[in-house]
């Protein structure tokens, strides 16, 4: 291959490479749900995003531990073998201590092994180097074709091919070392240290700490409800088998829980009118009645029908009805009931393919809204007549909704394209982009301020968007897999779920 043509791939084989994964995520995000399951999918991205400039930040660290501990053997040791062997050990040491008592990884012998064996074949000599990576026209060929294999597994025999086709000094050929010590820690950090440690998320929890975040409850957490007439704060989630309710005006003490164990349900609904909570109890299918002061039980409803999946719950005060609406894991039974509240009677039904994983309310007239992530759908429904009034082509992933009362528009997170849609509410036509970040997807609206609040699961962040101008007026770091974002408004203050832990965010500076 000639030399311009050698470059002009060398320059170019990894970006293309990257653009077409960029161009084609929506078809890369399908097929990773459909081989290993979209919970395992969506857990593995989110942390793995989640976590990135925490593991990048520790990666530097490590890359610099390296370098450093490379450099002091090749410039003392007696001969280039005793170096290597002196470097492999003392790296060995130290990826064995990082991996048992630091990060706390299972298996941390045999990653260390691993990351041990990756060090060892791109720190080589130089002159094994050269009968090793030039000599041989297999070599050639890998070199040539192995894209993205090359650069991730034998970078300093690549870059010392390289240096040769380009007839690069050997002074420069001698630094060829450095590759793998940069890419030893990128396969101990990224790949081999588990996408949800916990250290990572902690350490990264206290790098962003700010004074206006405030953390006051561990646990996996997901849909929250803020009860303002009794400064009362209900939270549910994968980290209890019961309802909490939190006394906001006294954030130090524990939280009462429900009398009833509610398994760990993922949603709840509230109603502030007759201060009552309704939960859907997965593994009795039955829709329970629970009093908001006393977090009692006192009725339940069969819901024996309902499509398995996390489920999400409603109530709306116009029509004074329930809706339950499932994920729909199995894609069997009914995904979506509308039940009136009094009776505990079904009105309506949804039957499938529907799925309406993400459920809004005009909060003036009788009508829903709903998408789904798995489909590109956004419906109204009229509460009454139980008839779809719009149904409108969106974007592929789109995540939360909510009504817009200043603009009267429902406005939909796509988190892969880093924007939130905007419908008007009456037609659904596109109205327009507001431009956030990549993974933005739970939404809360100030009314007060006419204030958006974002939660984001790539970044850890919570922007706060003036809906008057769409301009970021806002941002706090929170934690890994933002949930739920719940409003005291009167205050400034939104409490914010996480896969982790409880926060207190004041999103208001003082005379605002």
């Amino acid at each position: 291959m000639k030399k311009s043509g050698l470059t002009i791939w060398v320059l170019l084989r990894l970006p293309v490479l990257a653009a077409g994964m960029y161009l084609f995520r929506f078809q890369i995000a399908t097929f990773i749900d459909d081989a290993f399951g979209s919970g395992t999918a969506i857990d593995f991205v989110v942390f793995s995003a989640s976590t990135f400039w925490t593991r990048f930040l520790v990666y530097l660290a490590c890359v610099i531990a390296l370098a450093s501990g490379t450099w002091f053997v090749k410039k003392w040791a007696a001969s280039d073998f005793w170096s290597y062997i002196l470097l492999l050990v003392g790296a060995f040491s130290a990826i064995y201590f990082s991996f048992a008592f630091l990060l706390l990884t299972a298996s941390p012998l045999l990653k260390t092994t691993l990351v041990t064996l990756i060090l060892a074949a791109n720190t080589l000599p130089m002159k094994w180097l050269t009968k090793w990576a030039l000599k041989s026209k297999l070599m050639n060929i890998f070199f040539l074709t192995g894209v993205g294999w090359c650069e991730a597994f034998f970078p300093q025999a690549y870059v010392f091919w390289l240096m040769d086709k380009f007839q690069m000094r050997n002074s420069f050929k001698k630094l060829s070392w450095l590759s793998g010590v940069m890419i030893a820690p990128l396969i101990w950090i990224f790949l081999l240290t588990p996408y949800d440690n916990q250290r990572i998320i902690t350490f990264g929890e206290k790098l962003h700490a700010s004074p206006a975040v405030e953390k006051f409850a561990q646990g996996d957490f997901n849909w929250i409800e803020f009860n303002a007439e009794h400064k009362l704060l209900y939270a549910v989630g994968r980290g209890t088998n019961f309802l909490l309710a939190f006394d906001t005006e006294h954030l130090d003490q524990l939280p009462r829980r429900s009398k009833t164990d509610i398994g760990k349900t993922q949603s709840f609904a509230f109603n502030p009118d007759l201060q009552e909570l309704y939960i859907y109890k997965a593994d009795a299918r039955e829709l329970l009645y629970l009093d908001a002061l006393t977090l009692e039980s006192f009725r339940s409803v069969p819901i024996p029908e309902l499509s398995p999946g996390d489920v999400w719950v409603n109530w709306q005060r116009g029509t004074d009805s329930i809706t339950i609406a499932s994920e729909a894991d199995l894609e069997t039974g009914i995904p979506f009931m509308m039940i009136d509240r009094s009776n505990g009677d079904i009105i309506a039904t949804l039957p499938l393919p529907l799925i309406p994983t993400n459920v809004a309310f005009h909060p003036e007239q009788d009508i829903l809204y709903f998408n789904s992530f798995r489909d590109i759908y956004l419906i109204s429904w009229d509460l009454n007549s139980h008839e779809v009034l719009q149904n409108v082509e969106t974007s592929p992933r789109t995540d939360r909704l909510i009504f817009s009362a200043s603009t009267s528009e429902v406005l939909v997170a796509s988190p892969l394209e880093g924007v939130i849609l905007r419908y008007d509410a009456q037609s659904l036509e596109f109205k327009g982009r507001i431009k956030t970040n990549l993974g933005d997807r739970t939404l809360t609206i100030d009314p007060q301020r006419n204030l958006l609040l974002v939660g984001n699961f790539f970044n850890n962040r919570m922007q706060v968007i003036d809906l008057n101008t769409y301009k970021p007026v806002a941002s706090f770091y929170i934690g890994a897999w933002i949930r739920t974002i719940a409003l005291d408004v009167e205050q400034g203050i939104a409490y914010v779920s996480t896969v982790r832990n409880l926060f207190k965010v004041k999103y208001v500076s003082d005379g605002n």
